[in-house]
């Protein structure tokens, strides 16, 4: 599970001098001294979290920071820190509520995500949940706790078709508001896309721009009874 997942941070100094540097506060780039003109290059400390499995996808936790290479454009950078500690997480949970998720299916997703938000999550960490049918909907903004989670999910009844790439649109750029610097998204569903209008490449270009792991989790169960909006009603 994600809460078992053991956060790397690996801190790269990169240090540049370049155009955009300079050209965005030149005043402050730029120093005459003796009559000589001095440029001053930006240091800037970029954090990253990193997760290591082996070919069977078991995690691996014991590596130190020469276990870790970090290029930028093909250059080497150079770590200065480096820690195993658990980071604080911001998580956000995509939950397919279409008509084929009815009974079992959605009980046990509701099981499942009660168990790892009251078990796994630490207090430092925060979650959000998009839930989706045809449409994708933010059911919980970002909180921290599993109280408000189990409440609303609660009340959710499975209807509709499965939009997965709009459900996966709408959630991503809730990460701008996080305040961990470690992100990561659990896609639960049943089935593949029936309806959205982004594609998967839309979604490729969302999560580069939110840096999260998205780690997708199968739901099935033998009770695959569908059900029409006039037993079941809308959540």
């Amino acid at each position: 599970m994600i809460g078992d997942q053991m956060g790397l941070t690996v801190a790269v100094l990169a240090v540049s001098m370049g155009a955009v540097g300079l050209a965005a506060a030149p005043e402050e780039q730029r120093r005459r001294r003796d009559g000589a003109e001095v440029f001053r290059a930006g240091v800037e400390l970029v954090q990253m979290s990193a997760t290591v499995v082996d070919e069977t996808g078991r995690l691996v936790g014991d590596l130190d920071q020469d276990d870790f290479e970090v290029f930028e454009d093909g250059e080497p950078q150079t770590l200065t820190h480096f820690t195993r500690e658990r980071i604080p997480l911001s998580l956000g949970v995509v939950l397919d509520v279409s008509q084929s998720m009815f009974g079992q299916r959605i009980d046990d997703a509701r099981l499942a995500l009660d168990q790892f938000l009251a078990e796994l999550l630490d207090p430092l960490d925060e979650v959000f949940v998009t839930v989706f049918n045809h449409e994708p909907r933010v059911a919980v903004p970002w909180t921290i706790g599993p109280r408000r989670v189990r409440n609303r999910l609660n009340d959710i009844r499975p209807y509709g078709g499965t939009g997965i790439y709009d459900a996966m649109m709408e959630a991503l750029p809730m990460f701008g508001l996080r305040v961990n610097q470690r992100a990561a998204v659990v896609l639960i569903s049943d089935g593949s896309d029936t309806g959205s209008e982004a594609d998967v490449r839309d979604v490729r270009r969302q999560l580069r721009r939110s840096d999260a792991f998205v780690y997708a989790i199968a739901i099935d169960a033998p009770d695959t009874r569908a059900i029409n909006d006039r037993v079941n009603p809308h959540a």
